[in-house]
């Protein structure tokens, strides 16, 4: 398991809050209905033992049995990663928490708890490099979208909210929702051409509801970054998905294409990695896509006297299709 750390350009700030304070106090702006609602505290507690990275913040979502306080069904807390006081009526609830510190992320439907669910908007690039236009035929027009952020969630049914009880506490033990993805592809050579790497795989989830263990929808493609070892003659990466495969499907094909810019030209390799997908399990939180030595070499494809990235063209030059088999 990776170091836990606090990610984010807030993790200073927050440790040193953590030293000031041995509690946050949320203060409750929100309406409980017409009149005046005895409302009691309530500490909320993080257990982080079980996540690869603390988040910054989350954002705790209260579904009551009774109504009657709610027009909306439900209220919610944006509380720091630290022990949180927020008071609520007595009462019945069940919850559902997530990170709400995400960049690329979008969380719909939490009204009700169980149609909560978190997915991304459409890829959008870093710099001026967009969707290469093989893509559509590779991936038969799938939908390509951004990979998630990291993302952690809790949840808790059926507890109670005594009226007459001090110092409740009610413990949240978060754990991740996403699966790292890693690759690592040797045996390319010529990486001092590259000025861009960018990959994609198709089939893998995008969306996942958040108020449930592992349940996933939706094939889409994403697309990622990647990064060169030129002294390794290397290629690497690391992602998220909500899923490698949606829930009720298996058996996908995938394939993962890798494109690259380089000096006068534009080169995608693609490969076919769906026994690799076929040997993980649907609740494995990393997969490794790994190549032997591919032995290819990115300078026999540079355009010489050329300079710079060609950033509209819809011209690519495809190496042999790659199938990895394990």
């Amino acid at each position: 398991m990776m170091k836990k750390i606090l990610h984010g350009t807030k993790a200073v700030m927050i440790a040193a809050l953590g030293l000031m304070l041995t509690a946050c106090e949320y203060k409750d702006l929100g309406d409980f209905g017409r009149g005046k609602i005895k409302k009691i505290p309530v500490t909320l507690h993080f257990d982080w033992q079980q996540v690869d990275s603390i988040p910054n913040s989350m954002r705790v979502v209260f579904y009551p049995d009774d109504k009657t306080n709610y027009a909306q069904g439900y209220t919610f807390f944006d509380v720091l990663n630290c022990d949180t006081t927020i008071q609520l009526p007595a009462g019945g609830y069940s919850l559902t928490a997530w990170n709400n510190d995400c960049e690329h992320v979008i969380v719909s439907h939490f009204s009700k708890q169980e149609a909560t669910y978190a997915t991304t908007g459409n890829y959008s690039p870093h710099g001026n490099v967009n969707i290469p236009k093989v893509l559509d035929s590779l991936y038969h027009d799938q939908k390509v979208l951004d990979y998630p952020d990291y993302m952690v969630h809790a949840n808790l049914f059926n507890f109670l909210i005594e009226e007459n009880k001090p110092n409740q506490v009610i413990s949240l033990t978060p754990d991740s929702m996403v699966v790292t993805v890693e690759v690592k592809l040797h045996g390319i050579k010529g990486l001092e051409w590259c000025q861009n790497i960018r990959g994609a795989i198709n089939n893998v989830a995008g969306k996942r509801y958040i108020a449930f263990d592992n349940l996933t929808e939706d094939k889409v493609a994403i697309m990622f970054d990647a990064e060169p070892v030129q002294q390794d003659s290397m290629v690497v990466a690391k992602f998220w998905v909500f899923g490698i495969e949606p829930t009720d499907l298996s058996h996908l094909e995938h394939k993962l294409v890798m494109f690259f810019w380089i000096t006068g030209n534009q080169v995608f390799i693609p490969i076919d990695v769906t026994d690799i997908i076929a040997n993980a399990r649907k609740d494995d939180t990393y997969v490794l896509i790994e190549t032997p030595d591919l032995d290819i070499d990115l300078g026999k494809y540079v355009r010489q006297g050329e300079t710079g990235i060609i950033v509209d063209a819809e011209d690519w030059e495809e190496t042999e299709e790659i199938t990895l088999s394990f």
